[in-house]
């Protein structure tokens, strides 16, 4: 886990516990990230719903962020792309709670950047966790509940 930094969270201090969750003591080194799936509850709060990323070997699965009752998306990274940045808003004042409303995925290669929803959401607070040089983003830091609370990152060297 030495190769492992946490940046953020960004959003609302809500969730199960009020507590940060991290997928740092769940990620195995050299494993690579092959997909985020992410779900967003476009009918209620209009906010990010789940994340969860997954690896590939050993590591497989990482915890689920969040609820799941929406349709998914699924951002496949291919062999030789990393995340670069994960950005997006949060609705600071919102009647219905303080939760991440849009997360935009980078990748090194761009072939897979996603935006969730679709076209982003443009008004409330902004987070960006930009991978320093020769690093990339391997996981979720943050707070969930039904929703995503809190966004953050877990960022590594590549290759380590």
């Amino acid at each position: 886990m030495a190769n492992l930094s946490e940046l953020g969270p960004s959003g609302g201090t809500g969730g199960n516990s009020g507590d940060t969750d991290s997928d740092a003591g769940f990620i195995q080194p050299l494993s690579r990230v092959t997909n985020v799936l992410l779900t967003f509850d476009d009918t209620n709060h209009h906010a990010l719903e789940s994340v969860r990323f997954v690896h590939d070997g050993a590591t497989g699965l990482l915890p689920h962020h969040g609820g799941a009752a929406h349709e998914e998306t699924n951002v496949h990274l291919n062999l030789d792309e990393h995340i670069t940045k994960i950005s997006g808003t949060y609705n600071k004042d919102g009647d219905k709670g303080p939760f991440v409303t849009s997360v935009q995925i980078e990748t090194t290669t761009g072939a897979n950047n996603t935006t969730v929803p679709p076209g982003g959401v443009t008004d409330g607070a902004k987070y960006t966790y930009a991978a320093p040089d020769n690093f990339e983003i391997v996981g979720f830091f943050g707070r969930s509940g039904s929703l995503i609370d809190a966004i953050g990152v877990v960022v590594r060297k590549i290759g380590a």
